[in-house]
């Protein structure tokens, strides 16, 4: 057997050393190589770094990851750590639209889906609504929500989602106001009584009274102005009237009681 290799090529280089194998068995040439190569300290190599071979083919040390792993804009960020290690992380800007900053984020179910469902029925921690089902369930929450409400008599309802609950007075007797959030309910400057009006104590009128039936007082009636009574006028305790009395009925006053009358002051 021939002590020349199988090939016809320049002597091997191992760092600073050039070893020739044109003499050897092809055996002894293999594992010549083999043992040189396991046992070489490579001068101009870094430890604990990747080998690759430049233009000239020679073995160099990759000092730096980033020339061989790139990571995609808003997407991916890679980072040298100088220690022929990288960090792969993502940046702030995660897309192009947002600039998000996250102090701590923990994800304790992770989405897996996004719903349409317009009823949230599959009441889910995985699942994130679209805006459309969103939409879709709020209308429908909203739509069937009603205001009922009683009266003295009568019932009633108002659908929140298209109708107007209103509170109204009664022409002379009682009117409402409103603002803001805020309902007033009040007496007229004129108040007009069509039927019969009783009072359990004092009545004190500043201008004229006008009562279309029957008036009862339990206790006395100051008038300073007219009076104008379609019905009986019945006073428990004392009458005093500073302008016109007018009574289409009859006048009762209870025993031992007075009817006073000051037109002139007197």
């Amino acid at each position: 057997m021939t002590s020349e290799p199988p090939f016809k090529d320049p002597p091997i280089t191992i760092g600073n050393d050039q070893r020739s194998s044109w003499n050897r068995p092809w055996w002894m040439w293999f594992t010549s190589v083999y043992q040189d190569l396991k046992e070489a300290n490579v001068a101009n190599l870094d430890a604990s770094r990747l080998v690759a071979t430049d233009a000239s083919k020679t073995m160099v040390s990759v000092d730096d990851l980033t020339d061989w792993v790139a990571g995609t804009t808003n997407q991916i960020t890679v980072t040298d750590d100088t220690d022929g290690t990288i960090t792969l992380s993502t940046p702030q800007d995660i897309h192009t639209g947002a600039s998000p900053t996250f102090a701590g984020l923990t994800v304790v179910n992770a989405v897996d889906e996004f719903s349409t469902d317009g009823t949230l029925a599959g009441d889910s921690d995985t699942a994130l609504p679209t805006e459309k089902a969103v939409k879709t369930y709020v209308d429908a929450q909203v739509t069937a929500q009603d205001l009922d409400f009683a009266g003295d008599s009568g019932t009633g309802s108002v659908d929140l989602d298209s109708q107007t609950f209103t509170l109204s007075g009664t022409a002379n007797e009682i009117e409402t106001s409103a603002s803001s959030q805020t309902i007033t309910i009040g007496l007229p400057n004129d108040v007009s009584i069509s039927n019969d009006l009783t009072v359990g104590d004092d009545i004190i009128v500043t201008n004229d009274i006008d009562v279309g039936n029957d008036l009862r007082v339990g206790d006395d009636i100051i008038v300073t102005e007219n009076v104008d009574i379609g019905g009986r006028l019945i006073v428990d305790g004392f009458a005093k009237v500073g302008g016109e009395l007018k009574v289409e009925d009859h006048t009762y006053l209870v025993a031992d009681k007075k009817l006073y009358f000051d037109w002139d002051g007197n």
